[in-house]
């Protein structure tokens, strides 16, 4: 009897580790979402493939009792409706394919991100469940990124050492650090310095300017709404630590030719725009002029159907960037504000904003971490397509969103 009480005690602990690992395999797709194409079409990603996988797990070990909690599914039935009117809208009238696309990101990867991410925290029961998977998601991350400085591959990246969205999932390791200096004046021996350095090295390895403007935003917001537990004292201590850690990250990402070229480059995309020269330029491309163009006429193209957009179907096939040569590329507005804007009108952004305020209520009570993260996603979104057609962020973002509401933290926890 007390051997069977001891093997199942063993056989939780090492499912329950499964989990954690499983997790943080969903959360480090963001390096590379590799398609799965079916008779020439893309039909899945590697992210959802690894959740789906993840939830098999949990079926497995639950017996089939995954849950669909009231605070989640009440968040998405007004969504769901509009979204299914778009659906037959679309498919009367427009392009049902891709409006099954469309609600595809921007409605069911949120979904069962959140449903995953909730049903394996009420399954581990470990209140540290999101660090012990962004822990390990760092340690990965800097395996990788040594090896890519080291063997000069760029491990699937385009631009930086490693993929927006894997910086902004880890800016939480940071914004924890912060907030537990904030509440007890020292970092604990769990959450070392080094760790939130290595962390504030991988924001900055994604050579990405927006990644940068969204994580410092938020950042300094941390700082104003908790001004008054930092005191004169703690605000020194922060800003002082920040300058030496900024001073550190600096010094290695000058040895990087490739963060360099993207800093100059950013440098003179805002020179040509002081001067005037907005959008494409030949191979220098002026990726700042580009946004004007993308931004006016995806605002200018929901002005056509203000109330309801012009559908979930509607697809521009190519947006005029600007520039001397007058190009055309087919990109996205690069904005998911807009994006949902043309698509779905003024009753499409007023759904989503009570959808997202509902969930950042609930994200600031029980995690701030996760919730500061999940600002610099929601910032970082006005700038690219992070959530708007990147299912390597997106499910991961909202899994680790549904880890927080399926532990609801004590107040002895609450905060930190």
């Amino acid at each position: 009897m007390v051997i069977f009480a001891l093997r199942q005690i063993v056989m939780k602990l090492s499912i329950r580790n499964l989990l954690v690992f499983s997790t943080c395999l969903v959360t480090m797709t963001a390096w590379f979402d590799l398609p799965v194409n079916f008779g020439g079409k893309t039909i899945a990603f590697l992210s959802e493939l690894t959740l789906y996988a993840h939830i098999f797990i949990l079926l497995v070990v639950t017996g089939g009792k995954l849950k669909v909690p009231k605070r989640i599914w009440i968040m998405f039935l007004p969504l769901a409706f509009y979204f299914v009117a778009h659906l037959a809208y679309s498919f009367l009238f427009e392009d049902g394919g891709n409006a099954i696309l469309t609600t595809r990101r921007l409605l069911y990867y949120p979904f069962i991100g959140l449903v995953g991410g909730y049903n394996t925290a009420v399954f581990v029961k470990d209140w540290q469940l999101s660090e012990k998977v962004l822990l390990l998601n760092l340690k990965l991350s800097v395996l990788l990124v040594v090896a890519n400085l080291l063997l000069r591959f760029h491990m699937f990246q385009e631009f930086g050492f490693i993929s927006r969205g894997s910086g902004v999932i880890l800016s939480a390791l940071v914004f924890g650090a912060v907030l537990v200096l904030v509440k007890h004046n020292s970092f604990p021996k769990k959450s070392p310095v080094m760790l939130v350095v290595s962390a504030f090295i991988m924001i900055f390895l994604t050579s990405s300017r927006g990644v940068y403007l969204a994580f410092f935003g938020v950042l300094v917001l941390l700082a104003w709404q908790q001004r008054q537990q930092l005191g004169v004292v703690r605000l020194v201590k922060l800003t002082t630590g920040g300058i030496i850690g900024l001073g550190i990250i600096t010094a290695i990402a000058f040895s990087s030719t490739l963060v360099t070229k993207t800093l100059e480059k950013f440098g003179a995309d805002i020179g040509n725009i002081a001067e005037g020269n907005m959008g494409s330029r030949g191979e220098k491309f002026n990726t700042l002029g580009a946004r004007y163009y993308l931004y006016d006429a995806a605002f200018s193209l929901g002005l056509e159907s203000p109330i309801f957009g012009k559908g979930s179907g509607y697809k521009v096939e190519q947006w005029h960037m600007g520039g001397d040569y007058n190009i055309d590329r087919n990109k996205t507005a690069h904005n998911y504000y807009l994006d949902l804007w043309y698509r779905f009108g003024l009753i499409g952004i007023v759904l989503f904003f009570f959808f997202y305020k509902r969930l950042l209520r609930e994200l600031k009570l029980k995690n701030k971490s996760i919730y500061y993260m999940f600002l610099v996603t929601m910032v970082y979104s006005g700038f690219d397509v992070l959530l708007s057609s990147n299912p390597s962020a997106i499910i991961p973002i909202f899994m680790l969103a549904g880890i927080t509401l399926g532990l609801p933290k004590p107040d002895s926890v609450k905060n930190s």
